[in-house]
């Protein structure tokens, strides 16, 4: 039995076999070596049977991660919002779900799947912004008096830390929470204070 060396190379799911003689030829081994993605390099003793059988594995490999990438991509499409869009379509519909970003504005599931999709390293923080800007909301609207919800937008305001890379989009959404709550009934129903308010003045 012919002794045989196979060489493998995975990089980016492809892989490529080469097969040399320079083996020993009184051996009833092989060698199959790869490089990993860390550029380790890997040997294996194998018999000519395991041999074919190392390779027709990593070619099943190859096969599976390539329908993987096609079913991701696949999903990736259907979930984008813009898909099915014409270009001029997608232009605009990534500037107006960008500029809401920018302004603080309160996205919707869609707009915060497009921006998952389409700008991954600015996601995270896309979603702390709306996670604060919520929990914002939700205290200012259990203000008890037009003082506290002065109050509470000041403190939420002073609590950005001048380090936040998305510093001026908090201050964008805490303004907008607040002038949008202040143009409610339930805002206008508010006593300007309350009785303890009052009294801690006195």
């Amino acid at each position: 039995m012919e002794a045989v060396q196979l060489s493998i190379l995975k990089s980016k799911g492809r892989i490529a076999v080469t097969r040399c003689n320079n083996a020993d030829k009184n051996s009833r081994t092989g060698i199959v070596s790869w490089n990993l993605s860390g550029g380790h390099n890997v040997s294996k003793l194998y018999t000519d049977a395991e041999s074919a059988k190392a390779v027709a594995g990593l070619q099943l490999q190859q096969y599976a991660y390539q329908c993987a990438q096609e079913i991701t991509e696949r999903i990736k499409e259907l979930m984008d919002p813009t898909s099915g869009m014409s270009e001029a379509e997608k232009e605009e519909y990534d500037r107006t779900v960008m500029a809401k970003v920018y302004s603080g504005k309160e996205l919707t599931p869609e707009e915060l799947r497009y921006i998952r999709i389409n700008y991954p390293a600015l996601y995270p923080q896309v979603l702390r912004v709306q996670i604060q800007r919520k929990a914002f909301e939700e205290r200012i609207k259990n203000c008890h008096s037009k003082q506290e919800v002065e109050e509470v937008y000041q403190e939420a305001m002073m609590r950005v830390s001048e380090d936040d890379p998305m510093r001026e989009v908090l201050y964008a959404a805490y303004t907008d929470v607040y002038k949008e709550f202040k143009e409610t009934d339930d805002y206008q129903e508010l006593p300007e204070k309350t009785e303890e308010e009052e009294n801690e003045n006195v």
